[in-house]
């Protein structure tokens, strides 16, 4: 009683004052002692967090003390693993993260007291709290409390500060253990309930501001415990995939890019995707916690950040209002004129005026399905112009000269000189809202005739010629460049090898090798297509050279089923339009097939 007639100031230190009193000891499992603390803090207002709370939990094990801390960054169980929740525990001044094997319902921001802990060291040095009893004291707080750092990270000796607890908070009633009634009161009705009682979901919360979030570059390896705030910048197409182990799953590939400027690509997969893919809109902002972080693999992305991060159910993404501070694109466009120099396989971003569209026409695909192809002409101020093949949907968009178009992911190709290729996770952007935009409007206008230089070649000039000999030698280093190159070479056919077999029997619709009259895979017929080796001669050298398929139909002038008659019913006529084959011709060499020589 004489605690009560004291009335200190500090809600904490009349709990203390209680407990020091009593002479009791919590960890020995009075647990009537904790149950009359909770119905101290009742009985008094709480107006802040506790003073240097995350300092005195991690230097020192539970011994009845009350911390009251602000939760966020709730990371929920994985169904699939034990049930263990992870959280962020902050005083205003620091924050450190938090683990427990028993979920109390809690959301986003909400205050509470904590009087069973145990601060634990991980094997990377870091230190984390594992508790095992809260109580839920405020909720309805919009925000993070203060501006915490890391402990982990940013540990010092400075004094730390109280901090307040908004007046906005809500206080939630606690039951009383010596109320008799408590069990006999009736529910209340379903509208109020929904109101005061904590969801036992994890509440998405639109509206969330959080300061002191990491930048994207701060991102790396050995990255925990983090939070992010970006804006969605791309979108992919959902991925179906099957794995021998876990069987069918899927992914949606996305691009982020937070208020610096600095992207970084993301993967969300399987329960991830049914969780998130609903809320998860183009140009929106969110928070992002406590993703994977690993390499990135550069194959198949344009953004330039050697991390890439890997987020499933188990991650935390919150919308939050939008943040003008944070772009709504993220470029890196390329000069046309550089691509020249860029490897084959390299995505890259470019922008640039369209010049010609071409017809859309329909290409039939090695595995026998159809699909449709456009190119277009595209050039920019550098003086140069390249070829770019639309594929699939991307061919059948409304397109016209002049027009400004931003491509973000087209692959670099080696195709006639250099081409570029869209591919499934190509973005296209008419006139977007960048400063490159209005350079390449002004550029256009300065100039009625453009004299450009091309970088995809049409036609083959002399310079472009390579005699035998140089690739021959060339072939050397092929071992250390497998997917070797392309060249033009100009000679003469001396022979042409067709007694020991000049066609396969391949399947009509996909064209792979068969024994039998009818395709395992798409059950189609089998017709002849031609596989036959030839050699070719410039002066300088001589080489071998592997002919197939329509290659073979462009020297010959016939299909193989033609030639494949011709030579049961005339085999003279067979043996003269072979004959008459040879002679000078230009041919395009991959140089692998120098192996051959």
């Amino acid at each position: 009683g004489d605690v009560y007639k004291r009335q200190p100031q500090n809600p904490i230190d009349v709990i203390e004052s209680r407990r020091r009193e009593t002479s009791l000891n919590v960890s020995a499992g009075n647990e009537h002692l904790i149950s009359s603390i909770i119905h101290t803090i009742d009985t008094m207002k709480i107006t802040s967090l506790t003073k240097a709370a995350v300092k005195s939990m991690v230097k020192e094990d539970c011994d009845g003390r009350l911390n009251i801390v602000q939760v966020y960054a709730i990371k929920p169980p994985d169904s699939s693993k034990k049930p263990r929740v992870s959280m962020r525990i902050s005083d205003g001044c620091y924050f450190i993260r938090c683990i427990t094997f028993h979920m109390p319902e809690l959301r986003n921001f909400d205050i509470v007291g904590i009087t069973d802990y145990k601060p634990v060291k991980l094997k990377d040095g870091n230190l984390v709290i594992h508790f095992t009893k809260a109580e839920r004291l405020y909720s309805d707080v919009k925000k993070l409390i203060g501006s915490p750092v890391d402990y982990n990270r940013e540990n010092s000796n400075e004094e730390t500060i109280s901090i307040k607890i908004p007046a906005s908070a809500k206080r939630l009633e606690q039951p009383s253990d010596n109320d008799p009634t408590q069990e006999e009161q009736e529910e209340p009705p379903q509208e109020e309930a929904s109101q005061n009682e904590p969801s036992k979901e994890y509440i998405i919360q639109p509206s969330v501001e959080v300061k002191g979030v990491m930048p994207i570059k701060a991102l790396g390896l050995h990255s925990s415990d983090w939070t992010i705030k970006v804006r969605l910048i791309r979108k992919g197409e959902l991925k179906k995939f099957t794995r021998e182990k876990y069987g069918e799953s899927y992914l949606l590939p996305l691009e982020f890019i937070d208020s610096e400027g600095t992207q970084i690509c993301a993967t969300l997969f399987s329960s991830g995707v049914d969780k998130y893919q609903s809320i998860l809109t183009p140009l929106s902002c969110y928070l992002i916690s406590n993703g994977t972080i690993k390499m990135a693999n550069k194959t198949y992305t344009s953004v330039r950040n050697d991390f890439a991060m890997t987020l499933d159910a188990t991650v935390t993404i919150q919308p939050v209002a939008d943040d003008p501070s944070i772009p709504r694109a993220g470029y890196c466009f390329m000069p046309i004129a550089k691509i020249a120099e860029v490897p084959s396989g390299t995505m890259i971003d470019i922008i640039g005026v369209v010049r010609t569209v071409r017809e859309v026409t329909e290409f039939g695909r090695r595995d026998g399905t159809q699909t449709v192809r456009r190119g277009i002409l595209l050039c920019d101020d550098s003086g140069h112009e390249i070829e770019v093949t639309l594929w699939g949907a991307f061919a059948e968009g409304n397109y016209s000269a002049d027009d400004i178009l931003a491509f973000k992911g087209v692959r670099v190709s080696d195709y006639n000189g250099k081409q570029l290729n869209t591919t499934s996770d190509t973005a296209i952007t008419k006139d977007p809202e960048h400063e490159r935009t209005n350079e390449l409007k002004t550029w256009r206008l300065g100039k009625e005739d453009l004299e450009l230089v091309s970088l995809t070649s049409k036609s083959v000039s002399a310079e472009d010629m390579l005699m035998l000999a140089e690739v021959i030698k060339s072939g050397e280093a092929l071992d250390a460049d497998p997917k070797g190159m392309m060249c033009w070479v100009s000679g003469s056919i001396i022979m042409i090898v067709h007694d020991k077999g000049f066609y396969y029997m391949g399947c009509k619709k996909c064209k792979r090798k068969m024994l039998d009259s009818v395709c395992d895979k798409c059950k189609e017929e089998a017709i002849p297509y031609y596989m036959f080796n030839m050699k070719i001669s410039d002066g300088t050298d001589s080489i071998w050279v592997h002919v197939f398929g329509e290659q073979g139909e462009a020297l010959l002038k016939k299909p193989a089923g033609e030639m494949l008659t011709l030579q049961e019913k005339d085999s003279a006529n067979f043996k003269q339009t072979f004959d008459k084959t040879k002679g000078d011709v230009i041919f395009v060499i991959p140089h692998r097939c120098t192996r051959c020589s």
